[in-house]
């Protein structure tokens, strides 16, 4: 695939979009991507290293089923391989959940749970989506997200650092920075030009420190979202 083609009828089990000629997200237009079956989108980037080193680091956004995404990432040659257990960790502990665990939980149910200590841990939450205007767009440092949608919709938007403005500092304490959108345009326009994920019950993101997303954003109209957060140490 060109790196100016578009996402269409995908032939296969495995699409790759890559924005690898510059730094962060590249504008080369919007990208919708639904709930693939049985198919993985990777969505490459390319950012600095966070770390204040020389060159450069590749980061990978996954999306799609949960069992697919297990089998691409213990099949892919790679060389961190203590990242790549710690991922796993993270999936395995998703694929062993029981929605049923939330049957009871009700709306702004939120609950911490430990699975390798702080490498590796899961939040559990039950939300009602919000509708686009209201949206924020957030980055991490320190852990990868693994979100994972149990029930309702929700729609994940991704836009590059470089579009946004700072919404306050960076927050090591919670590992998290919000941006709001570009200076004198409003949210909801904003995001209609945005690359979005449509998140339904059964689909996963992967979504690298880099990768400024907004969450929990109503596909239509709001819905009740039970979902799992499993934060992966990088």
């Amino acid at each position: 695939m060109s790196k100016k083609s578009r996402p269409g009828v995908i032939p296969g089990r495995l699409f790759l979009f890559s924005y690898a000629e510059n730094p962060g997200f590249d504008r080369l237009g919007q990208i919708n991507l639904f709930i693939p079956g049985s198919f993985i989108f990777l969505i490459h980037s390319r950012t600095e290293n966070r770390a204040g080193l020389s060159g450069e680091r590749r980061y990978m956004a996954y999306y799609g089923k949960l069992e697919d995404i297990i089998n691409e990432i213990g099949e892919s040659p790679v060389k961190d391989k203590a990242l790549r257990a710690r991922l796993l960790d993270g999936l395995h502990y998703l694929r062993g959940l029981d929605k049923k665990f939330f049957l009871d939980c009700k709306e702004d149910f939120r609950e911490t749970e430990e699975i390798n200590g702080r490498d590796v841990y899961a939040v559990h939450q039950v939300y009602r989506t919000k509708p686009a205007e209201l949206a924020r767009f957030e980055t991490h440092r320190i852990y990868i997200d693994l979100q994972y949608l149990w029930s309702g919709a929700e729609d994940i938007y991704l836009a590059s650092e470089r579009e946004l403005q700072p919404l306050g500092r960076y927050s090591r304490n919670k590992d998290i920075r919000f941006w709001g959108g570009p200076e004198n345009v409003r949210m909801a326009h904003f995001l209609g030009c945005a690359s979005r994920l449509r998140m339904q019950a059964g689909s996963l993101a992967i979504l690298y420190p880099s990768d400024a997303h907004a969450p929990s954003i109503s596909c239509g109209r709001r819905s009740l979202v039970a979902k799992s957060v499993v934060k992966v140490r990088v």
